[in-house]
């Protein structure tokens, strides 16, 4: 089993108006996974995927190039939304 977290960028700067400025490349929080996590980068026209393993991020490749475990759920980016993580739960 799997569970997915979605994390969008944060805020950088406010402007007139109420409108918000975004850094896309801070993420919305700092988590920490344990080994097993995979996390998938939203970039354009492609997306990597890491796996956290002993501590550390390991690239494993381009998501449309992977051969992903068996039950993995299916990746799709909501608006504003650009890193997944997808983490193995225990049944």
């Amino acid at each position: 089993m799997w569970r997915v977290d979605y994390h969008h960028p944060i805020p950088l700067t406010e402007l007139p108006g109420g409108k918000v400025s975004w850094d896309p490349r801070i993420s919305q929080q700092a988590v920490f996974y344990d080994d097993g996590t995979y996390l998938l980068l939203k970039r354009d026209g492609y997306t990597p995927v890491y796996r956290q393993e002993a501590g550390k991020a390991v690239y494993l490749g381009l998501l449309h190039e992977l051969t992903l475990p068996e039950g993995f759920p299916p990746i799709a980016f909501p608006a504003g939304v650009d890193q997944i993580a997808v983490v193995p739960e225990d049944p």
